[in-house]
Order: structure tokens, then sequence, then C-alpha cells
């Protein structure tokens, strides 16, 4: 049934506006109505705010601004102040009555609902949804210490002690999540004397062999995004504290018992490693440390970095071969996952050593990096970057009807801006010994270098069919660029490679972005600096072609010239840049010594 339909929007209309917000006043002759009837408001609620096709349609943006503004407010929140002692009490009588699962299932949908219409709100003011979140209190019993008059939020964190049906603590923790993310207040403030209790609780689940790999990604979920708004919250997971400097050799900070970094490290570490542990928790688990990495938590990072052969657990990754399946939607997924990890934990490597002194560094991470440079860990990652592509095409010729897994295109994005981060800090001056690319290791940047040429060759010739592989090959050109004008010293293969960007620049038709434009030009200039300074003689046929490209890229210059009142200015200037940057490719060329030719 399309909601889109005038018939359907009136019906959800009337029974949003004139049955949702008052069915709770009604008289029911049976008690269990009540419930049914808000289960029922709800899941029609659920079903337009995640089955439609267009977020934007009218029905959506009604439903998301009841949901936010209007009366329905109240009777939805209602609906969570159930309590986990209520519900403890329902699912261990009978799990099976018309009552227990009605109020459960309820509870679940009430959760969902209010996360999905925070997704979907538009506007950065605070909703009456919001300020009732930062309010509103129930008149139940808190599961910890016994008060009356609780806050909204200690309630649905306390279904955290709830054990029977995994759904309703995860359900409960992705709304802390949102909560945490769109709501101006601290929930570390809102938990009160409960924070504690709370804490423990999710740490045992987090810790469990047995628990629920869903549970366990939400609460990692809910402290990652606790680094960025929630420092209270964040704090409380972690539980660091300053270790006892009267001991000799003991400096900085340490774990407490308590902290949640127990159980993510476990996570990476063979050893101790979770059973059924999954890529998606796996992922999670490295994104709180990638995190904690970006915003330079030092007191975490110092009591991580203790933690015993953490870089050589962590890197593992990096040292395996990552097998990309794309045949079907589940192990695309978990190949897009895979790909991430590997992609922030080069993050990490390139943050840690970006930010700390380099005679400060883990020694263990030096002696990572060194087996990383042996193993011939940079040519298998920047041919790695030119395999996605084979699998890419690999999916969408295998069966027509199956799109593009959007997951592991992002996944695919996500690693070359991983792997620029992690060269582009390795290619510094001071760095160059550490990650084995300094002028020593000649063979190991021309490896690079032809790497990162054939992976954008190959990412250029398939952004006709896939525009998101132009993305891709933006910042593989941009790596490109910038390891050519750092290893400036480059002596050999340089016909070839001007060669391979010619190509490239063969594949222009389609329009790519500005910035590939540039890049690739930017580069070309290079290669040719090069062969002048060396007093190669390329062919003319070189030459040729190079001309023929610089007189469409002018006329492209002119046609947007006469176009640049309906166009941004910034537009304008980049095409001016690019244009800028062949003028300059045509200037140097025209030397006699060059070519063969006069």
């Amino acid at each position: 049934l399309k909601i889109e339909t005038r018939c359907v929007s009136d019906m959800v209309v009337f029974a949003l506006r004139e049955v949702l917000t008052c069915c709770h006043k009604w008289r029911y002759r049976v008690a269990e109505d009540r419930d049914k009837m808000c289960y029922k408001l709800l899941q029609l609620c659920h079903k337009v705010l995640t089955f439609s096709e267009n977020s934007k349609s009218k029905v959506v943006l009604f439903v998301t601004h009841f949901l936010l503004h209007s009366g329905g407010v109240k009777a939805v929140l209602s609906r969570l102040c159930v309590g986990v002692d209520t519900v403890n009490e329902l699912t261990s009588l009978d799990y099976s009555t018309v009552n227990s699962t009605s109020v459960v299932e309820t509870l679940k949908l009430a959760f969902q609902v209010i996360d999905l219409a925070l997704l979907h709100k538009k506007d950065q003011s605070n909703t009456p949804l919001e300020k009732a979140l930062a309010t509103f209190s129930g008149s139940l019993t808190s599961a910890c210490t016994g008060k009356e008059s609780i806050h909204i939020v200690t309630t649905i964190a306390s279904y955290c002690f709830h054990h029977i049906d995994p759904c309703i603590p995860t359900w409960a923790t992705n709304l802390l999540k949102r909560l945490a993310q769109v709501v101006p207040m601290s929930l570390f403030a809102c938990l009160g004397q409960d924070a504690v209790p709370i804490r423990d609780a999710y740490v045992r689940r987090l810790s469990s062999s047995v628990e629920d790999i869903e549970l366990k990604v939400a609460i990692l979920e809910l402290i990652t995004k606790s680094v960025d708004s929630q420092p209270g919250l964040l704090d409380l997971f972690l539980s660091v504290k300053a270790s006892d400097r009267s001991k000799p050799g003991e400096t900085g900070y340490v774990l407490d018992q308590e902290s949640c970094l127990h159980s993510t490290l476990k996570l990476f570490n063979p050893d101790k490693q979770v059973p059924h542990s999954t890529p998606r928790l796996q992922y999670t688990a490295v994104a709180l440390l990638a995190a904690l990495w970006k915003v330079r938590h030092d007191a975490a990072l110092c009591a991580v970095r203790t933690q015993r052969d953490f870089w050589r657990s962590i890197t593992k990754r990096l040292f395996s071969h990552v097998h990309v399946d794309a045949s079907e939607n589940i192990k695309a997924e978990s190949s897009a996952y895979e790909l991430d990890i590997s992609s922030q934990v080069m993050q990490i490597v390139a943050m840690e050593m970006y930010y700390v002194v380099s005679d400060k560094v883990d020694k263990d991470l030096i002696d990572v990096l060194k087996d990383f440079s042996k193993a011939g860990g940079y040519r298998t990652w920047t041919k790695h970057l030119e395999s996605l592509v084979t699998c890419t095409d690999s999916l969408t010729t295998t069966s027509k009807t199956t799109p593009l897994s959007p997951v592991l295109v992002e996944a695919q994005l996500s690693l070359a801006r991983g792997w620029k981060s992690l060269l582009v800090v390795g290619s510094m001056d001071h760095l160059e010994s550490v990650f084995q690319l300094s002028s020593s290791n000649a063979n190991t940047r021309m490896d690079i270098l032809d790497g990162l040429l054939q992976a954008l060759e190959s990412q250029v010739k398939a952004g006709a069919e896939h525009p998101k592989s132009l993305t891709i090959a933006t910042e593989l050109s941009a790596l490109y660029l910038i390891l050519m004008r750092k290893w400036s010293s480059f002596k050999e293969d340089t016909v070839s490679r001007l060669g391979t960007i010619l190509q490239l620049i063969e594949h222009f038709s389609f329009v790519p972005t500005v910035q590939l434009q540039s890049h690739i030009y930017s580069s070309l200039l290079l290669l040719i600096r090069a062969a002048r300074q060396k007093e190669d003689h390329l062919e003319p046929r070189f030459l040729l072609s190079l001309i023929r490209h610089v007189n469409v890229c002018l006329q492209d210059h002119h046609h947007n010239t006469r176009t640049a009142a309906k166009n941004k200015a910034n537009e304008s200037g980049a095409c001016v840049c690019v244009c800028v940057c062949v003028c300059v490719c045509v200037c140097v060329l025209f030397s006699p010594r060059l070519w063969q030719c006069t």
C-alpha cells in the first residue's frame, strides 16, 4: 500500500492527530486494549518512517513534525516509562501472554520511533520532544537506587539490566546514542547517582563472551558518539586514572578495572579475543580508538599505549590480505567492514606518528613499521586499491538487477583516504626513515608510485559507470601528486609514466571533477620537468596528444567563462587553475632538446 496516495495520507493524519494524542485517556473494557491501540499506532509511525522511498514526502514530514512538535510527544514518551522492573516481571512470568507481548513490543517500537524522528529532524532548533527528554520524569522506581521520580534518561539507560530479550537494551542504547548526538544536554548529569551502576552493567555485558553482538555494537557506538559531545559520559566509560608515581617506572595514566577499553582491546588480541567476534564488532571497536586519537584524549591514549603488544595486535590487519567478496549483499557488507578496519588502523598510525615527537614514538610501533615494509606491505596495499575496481565490476556484471552496495563503495573510499593519510605522514622529512621510505628505499618509492598510477588509471576508467570511483580517483591523484613533489629525486621510467597519464586524460570525455583534472595535469607537469632535467628525448606522439588535450581544456574553459554568471565563482576559479596548469605544461614542452623533432 503506497503511503503517497491521498486516501492513505488522510488516514495517517487522522490516526495520529485524533487518536494517538488521546487514546491513553480513553476508558477500555479490557485493559490490554490500550496497549494494543498504542502498539498499532506506533507501528503505523514506524512503517511510514522506514518504508517510504522518499524521505522528503509530505507524509514523512508530517509524521516527523507530529512526533517532534505536536501532542504525540508525551504519548510516545509515556510508553518508555514502563520501567525495567515491570518489563522483567512481564517477561519472566509468561512472555507468551497477550498483555506482556503487547507491552514489550510497544516499548521496542517506542524506542525505534523516537530514534527515527530525531534522525529525520531537519532544523537545528530545540523541539518539544528534545525539551521533554531533557525535563521529563516518570513516577517509577529506579532499578539502582530506589528513588522516586527519576529522569527519563535514567529510565531508558536502566533497560540495560534486562537480560531476557536482548532487543530491549539494544534499542534503548541506540536511543541513548541518538540523544548523545542531537540533544543539547549532559547524559551523565541526567543519570545522577545511577551512572556508576549503569556503567558497570554495560561494561559487564560488553566483556561477556555470550552477549548479543548487536548490543555490544550499540554500546561501543554510544561511547564513540560520546567522544565529541558527551565528555562526562565518555570519562565515565573510559575510567582512566593517574598511575602511582611513587612506584619506580610508573608514569602517566592507567586503565581502571571498570574501564570499557579492556573489553575493546581484547577484540584485537588473538589470545584473548571474544568468541564469535564479527567484523562489524571489531570495526566499532577500532572506530572508538580512532575517535580517541582524533580528539587527542591524552589520558586514554597514554593508558592504551602501555597495554602489552598493543601496536602489534591492532596493526595485524595491515599484514594480511583482505579478500573482498561482492557477490552477495551480506558478504559485501562483511568485506566493507574489513576494509573500514584497515582504514581506521592506518588513520591511527598516521595520527600517532604525526602528533608524537619522533624521539618519543613507541619502539613497538617503529618495529611494526619496519616489519610492514619488509613484508611488502606498501606494494600489497597499493595493488589492493587497483583490485577494488575488479570486484566492483564483478558485482554489477553477475546480476543486472543487483545494485552496487553503497556500503562497499564507501569502504573503498575510506580505504583510499586512510592509505593517503598514512603515506602523506610517512613521506614527511623527519619520518621517512621510520616508515622505511627514505631515499635509500628507492625501490619501495617506485613501487608505490607505479601502483598508485595503475590504481588511478583503473578508477578513472571505471568512473564512467560508477561515479563514486571518481571520488576515489581524486583521493589517489592527490596522493600521487603529493608524493611526486616530496620524492622529486625519482629518475627511472619517466617516459612510461608520462604515457600512462596521457592515457588517463583520454578518459576525460565524461567530464571528471575539476580537482581530478588539476591533480593529473600537475603530475604531468612534474614528469615533464623531470624529463627535461634528465635531458630525455620524448616521442613526438606525446606532444601531439598533449596539445590536443590542451585545446579541449581551453575550449571547456571558454564555455565555462561564457556561463560564469550562472555558476559560482569558486567553480570558475577552479577551471582557471586547470587551464593555467595546462598552459604551464605547454611552456615547458617547447624545448628543442626535449623532443625528437624540430
